[in-house]
């Protein structure tokens, strides 16, 4: 019974190896802390880094729609364009035929010909 002392106390190993526990304890207990605030810093900075890119793919997307938008919008105008200048040559096609119907058909006839040929 050499772990009691004389007045039914712990005896002087007990301690010991409680105060070891303790400060095995204590130590642990800084360390998963630090450890904590290591993974919070670390998690502050890959939210920083994250929102950036985020930020950046999104400010990179913007660009792109703006750019076709605005190409759209020049696709739109030379269409419009295109379809002026037709009605322009369809009316002034119609003009010379009801001026000059002999030379239209002999022309007519002369350019199915040439295809003909061509094809």
């Amino acid at each position: 019974m050499e772990n009691q002392d004389r007045f039914g106390g712990s005896s002087s190993f007990e301690r010991d190896v409680n105060n070891k526990v303790n400060r095995v304890a204590s130590g642990a207990h800084d360390a998963v802390d630090k450890a904590a605030d290591a993974t919070a810093n670390a998690a502050d900075k890959m939210g920083d880094t994250l929102n950036r890119v985020a930020s950046g793919a999104h400010d990179a997307v913007n660009k792109a729609a703006d750019m076709a938008a605005n190409m759209a919008d020049k696709v739109d105008e030379k269409r419009q364009q295109l379809n002026e200048v037709k009605e322009e040559w369809l009316v002034k096609t119609r003009e010379y035929v009801h001026e000059q119907p002999v030379k239209a058909l002999l022309i007519a006839l002369a350019s199915g010909f040439v295809l003909s040929r061509l094809l």
